[in-house]
């Protein structure tokens, strides 16, 4: 489940560059498997739990996974979205994709695959130092740091209201840290 949010990812952000309708469908196509995914897995967990009466180790390990389904499956969601937005822009004239864009998707992608690894090898000094705790997230703009223009990390967009529209989407906010430090929580 995991690769396969990553992967939707990296499709999703290669149809917006790219201009791609065949890329956003197969992400739209995708986010549906990963949906069907994230309802097996809390099912399965749930017959465990039921059936086997697991102790206190085995049931933590089943709550963070159903937590992982879940956090997964929303990275899809929002993966469909970016296709969605990828659509629009297919409808309308071209316009240049702002290079901190491309950025902040590989940035996106790195971090969630740190984060799994970290997590698939229980590895504390993995996610401690992988970008997935909140003390080393690279700070971050927010809307009133930034005179209210942009929340991108780096250096803001000159209209990124102008972007918004051509997106079709609503200005980008900040993350809380916890949204990003699930991996160094569990293996801590």
């Amino acid at each position: 489940m995991g690769q396969r949010a990553i992967e939707v990812t990296r499709l999703a952000c290669n149809a917006v560059t790219e201009l791609d309708p065949t890329l956003a469908a197969q992400v739209i196509e995708a986010d549906d498997a990963i949906d069907e995914l994230e309802v097996e897995i809390d099912q399965e967990a749930l017959r465990y739990i039921t059936l086997r009466a697991p102790v206190a180790s085995d049931l933590r390990l089943f709550m963070i996974g159903t937590k992982l389904s879940h956090d997964l499956e929303r990275v899809g969601d929002l993966a469909r979205n970016i296709a969605k937005s990828a659509l629009r822009l297919c409808e309308r004239p071209p316009v240049p994709i702002p290079r901190e864009l491309v950025e902040l998707g590989e940035a996106a992608r790195a971090m969630l695959r740190d984060s799994l690894d970290a997590f698939g090898d229980a590895d504390v000094e993995k996610a401690r130092h992988n970008g997935a705790t909140p003390l080393s997230l690279p700070p971050r703009r927010t809307a009133t740091s930034a005179g209210g223009r942009s929340s991108m990390p780096g250096p803001t967009w000159e209209k990124p209201r102008r972007m918004d529209a051509h997106l079709g989407t609503q200005p980008l906010r900040t993350a809380a840290p916890s949204d990003c430090s699930w991996s160094w929580h569990v293996c801590r």
